[in-house]
């Protein structure tokens, strides 16, 4: 099959390349804005973009959480927000399609943050950054 080492780790072979296959990409990135303006409002804020700042914080602390190691907020606020955003999304249906990680929101009942995309390009680098802010700002204590 192989008559040296080398030719078993293509020193001496070249290889042939597998087709490269991209996945289509979405329309928009997850962190482009859109205007969330518009629909029901409450304390003066589109509840769009109430939402949109719930899902933020949901992945950006479970990232933080789960993939660094780390927590900036305790797990009764993390709750408190988790709990907001399944109740807006329950109560405001129309006002979940914000192309901000829709699907990954869909079913979204705030039991855990686990499942989310924690490793996404944008939630892992806004993750590093709110965290290494507050080590260097803020201390290592944890937000009540």
């Amino acid at each position: 099959m192989f008559s040296t080492l080398d030719s078993f780790f293509g020193e001496e072979e070249t290889p042939k390349k597998a087709p490269v296959r991209t996945k289509k990409r979405e329309t928009r990135p997850a962190y482009e804005p859109v205007d969330l303006s518009g629909g029901p409002v409450i304390d003066g804020r589109p509840v769009k973009e109430i939402i949109r700042q719930r899902r933020a914080q949901m992945l950006i602390h479970s990232c933080i959480y789960y993939e660094l190691d780390d927590n900036i907020v305790s797990d009764h606020r993390w709750q408190r927000w988790a709990d907001e955003l399944e109740q807006l999304q329950r109560e405001y249906p129309d006002c979940c399609a914000i192309e901000f990680f829709d699907a990954e929101f869909a079913n979204w009942t705030g039991a855990t943050g686990n499942h989310l995309p924690h490793r996404h390009p944008w939630v892992f680098e806004k993750s590093r950054k709110i965290l290494d802010y507050h080590r260097q700002e803020k201390g290592d204590g944890v937000v009540p």
